[in-house]
């Protein structure tokens, strides 16, 4: 790997250890819309997501957080469920292609489970560098294995493709993501 790569890699993590910022997305019939809160900047919006996506559960929106690892944060708006039986009896599942092509469907333990606002959050990090373009769908599921929530897409890229547009830091560090992902999918492809 060539220096000019190494220090490109090194900047970009010094970029990504130096915010934290958090955007939501609302995502209605598995499409996300984008929208959010930097939790860097502060920066409130107006397209926040909403109740009401199905009666039982919903996943109405995601955000990132950009720390050591990227993770992916699913918001749910619990419609009169139990959220201490949902965190200890139910499960979530994320399905995606990855980059070498195969059919992925991880678990997601949602007994870590947390509150943000009118909502709870469950955490998912498994993708790799090279796959920030890949969609991901996640669906929750109770108990005896029965479909509670929509099924939601969402994507790194997704989250670059809203935010990198302007010149501003958060812009800055969401195009520099890209070009990170872009290049980690060209050097560990086949």
């Amino acid at each position: 790997m060539s220096k000019r790569v190494l220090a490109f890699i090194a900047s970009l993590v010094m970029i990504v250890s130096m915010f934290s910022c958090v955007m939501t997305v609302s995502a209605a019939d598995g499409v996300a819309e984008v929208g959010g809160t930097c939790g860097n900047c502060g920066e409130a919006d107006p397209d926040a997501p909403q109740d009401g996506y199905l009666e039982t559960l919903a996943i109405p929106g995601f955000n990132l957080q950009f720390l050591n690892k990227v993770h992916i944060y699913g918001y749910v708006a619990i419609n009169g469920q139990n959220i201490e039986d949902i965190k200890a009896n139910w499960y979530g599942e994320a399905t995606y292609v990855d980059a070498d092509g195969k059919s992925q469907t991880q678990r997601i333990d949602l007994s870590e489970m947390f509150a943000s606002g009118s909502y709870y959050l469950f955490s998912f990090n498994n993708l790799f560098s090279k796959e920030m373009s890949v969609p991901v769908t996640f669906t929750l599921y109770n108990a005896e294995g029965e479909q509670m929530s929509n099924a939601a897409t969402y994507s790194i890229e997704s989250y670059a493709n809203s935010k990198g547009s302007g010149t501003d830091n958060l812009a800055k560090l969401t195009q520099a993501l890209m070009c990170f992902g872009d290049a980690a999918s060209a050097y560990f492809a086949k």
